[in-house]
């Protein structure tokens, strides 16, 4: 089993007034990985806005070791839906610093648990041993009626 961690650095907004604010914004970034992709942060991207052209990409959920293996990283795959990517940081803003702080912790546990996943991966124990249609009659059998039919 491979060592797989990750280093992470929060921002958040700093010196903050709670009766002139109304939103804190946090930034969760993977800055180091080992045995695994530093993008592990999965957004979403909203449909066009009909009138501008932009699109709006909002976080959706910490990869699952299939969202690593099938979602791309840094924009969505053309014509796909739902039309998922994935990013190294997540970026929210929060009503409440209560809020930030409970994002935060949620991140780790998410991160751990995605590891963990990872880790389970790489533990396969044999749960079955199983011959289609049949066992063959006789090793030698086996064998030398391939070899005659590939003739």
């Amino acid at each position: 089993m491979s060592t797989r961690c990750l280093r992470l650095q929060r921002y958040a907004v700093s010196g903050i007034n709670a009766t002139l604010y109304s939103a804190y914004r946090v930034r969760v970034e993977v800055i180091e990985a080992e045995g695994l992709d530093t993008n592990v942060f999965v957004y979403r991207r909203g449909s066009p806005d009909p009138y501008t052209g932009e699109t709006t990409d909002t976080f959706f959920t910490v990869a699952s070791p299939v969202d690593l293996a099938e979602t791309p990283v840094g924009a969505p795959a053309p014509g796909v839906t739902p039309p998922l990517f994935r990013l190294r940081f997540a970026e929210l803003d929060f009503r409440t610093t209560r809020d930030a702080d409970e994002f935060w912790s949620a991140v780790q546990q998410e991160l751990a648990n995605l590891i963990l996943a990872l880790n389970r991966l790489d533990e396969l124990t044999l749960t079955d041993d199983l011959w289609i249609p049949s066992p063959p009659t006789s090793a030698g059998s086996s064998s030398s009626a391939s070899s005659s039919q590939s003739r």
